[in-house]
């Protein structure tokens, strides 16, 4: 027991060291980082947890008195330690966000924090108030269907849309992974929350997976009435790869009122087709308002691609860009709720309703 206790505590504080310390030039390194710290960094307080039950498992019988049990012990304490400057970075997100929205002239509505999800039950489950609907088709392919959620008891007039895009580098991800405390938090506020698949490679070659992207738009534009939804108020979000896809589906000019990228690709993707996939290719004048988040930690994709997307939009565009860069956060920080992602879902809640006021 002393040395299963060693070893579980040793991969835990090596999390924890690869949170605060993230490898970022040696690819196999760099994704062990991501792999290990995207739930460390995201979740402190079940660290927290997980380290005092695994020391309670091995107080009895005088196990931490062997020296694997006490360097176990010691161990443990430090990365308990450790922990703390995660916390910290985590909570400084709200400022960072709302310092980013200030200077795009918007009014952030601070919100109470729900310690309690952070510390009894971070994993996002589906709240009473809100409905699920599964794999709705929007066209014929088996990939091309979503889900959607909405607020169990509706207003009569129709709500905003906001649709999600998941990651995964365009060739794996699934609809009901990503970002789902956010979209649970718009459903319960009353918006018409979606979540969905498209084709991935090699079926979903760009332009295929764009294409997916529209008619999905497009479905929901027919389909407003049964949804209760207002076609005219639709904001498209992304994660990883699918913040690409949702960046071009707003600078194609598609019907969509604002764009927000969570920690996005912004650049071309791998295709035989002459069709531009770089959103930089397109006319960025008339691009709706971004709203664009990355992690200063992210091993997969740095915040420098991030950075130059954002400078170059903010240059072409006459809309709001927003940027926010999240400190100590990695790839993948939509995942639980977080003191982090909490901030986000804050943030991007006042983005998206900002962008979709009723045009008077």
């Amino acid at each position: 027991m002393p040395w299963a206790y060693l070893i579980v505590v040793g991969v835990i504080a090596l999390a924890v060291v690869l949170t605060l310390r993230p490898v970022r030039r040696r690819p196999l390194l760099a994704r062990l980082s991501f792999y290990l710290a995207v739930g460390t960094g995201e979740l402190p307080f079940v660290v927290w947890w997980t380290l005092a039950a695994l020391t309670a498992l091995a107080a009895p019988g005088h196990r931490l008195l062997a020296w694997p049990g006490m360097l176990a012990l010691a161990l443990a304490l430090l990365t308990a330690a450790g922990v703390v400057p995660i916390l910290r970075r985590g909570l400084r997100a709200r400022e960072v966000l709302e310092a980013a929205l200030h200077d795009a002239r918007l009014s952030p509505a601070r919100r109470p924090r729900p310690w309690w999800r952070f510390v009894i039950w971070p994993w996002p489950t589906v709240p009473r108030a809100v409905r699920l609907v599964r794999d709705v088709a929007y066209g014929p392919h088996p990939a091309q269907s979503f889900d959607y959620y909405v607020r169990r008891r509706r207003p009569g007039r129709r709500a905003p849309v906001f649709i999600h895009l998941h990651g995964g580098g365009f060739v794996r991800g699934r609809k009901n992974r990503d970002a789902r405390p956010l979209l649970h938090r718009l459903a319960r506020h009353g918006w018409v929350s979606i979540s969905a698949d498209y084709r991935l490679l090699p079926e979903g070659e760009f332009p295929a997976n764009l294409q997916d992207v529209q008619r999905l738009i497009a479905w929901v534009g027919e389909h407003a009435e049964e949804l209760g939804a207002d076609p005219e108020r639709i904001v498209i979000a992304g994660s990883s790869a699918g913040a690409q896809l949702a960046t071009l589906a707003g600078m194609s000019g598609e019907p969509v009122r604002g764009v927000v990228g969570l920690y996005g690709y912004y650049g071309r993707q791998r295709s035989r087709s002459t069709i531009p996939s770089d959103p930089r290719a397109y006319d960025g004048t008339a691009a709706p308002p971004f709203f664009i988040v990355h992690g200063d930690h992210d091993t997969y994709l740095s915040a420098f691609t991030a950075r130059a997307f954002v400078a170059w939009l903010g240059q072409v565009s006459s809309q709001r860009v927003v940027y926010a860069e999240l400190p100590g956060a990695q790839h993948g920080f939509d995942q639980f709720h977080s003191p982090r992602f909490a901030a986000v879902c804050d943030a991007v809640e006042d983005f998206a309703t900002m962008v979709t006021r009723p045009v008077s």
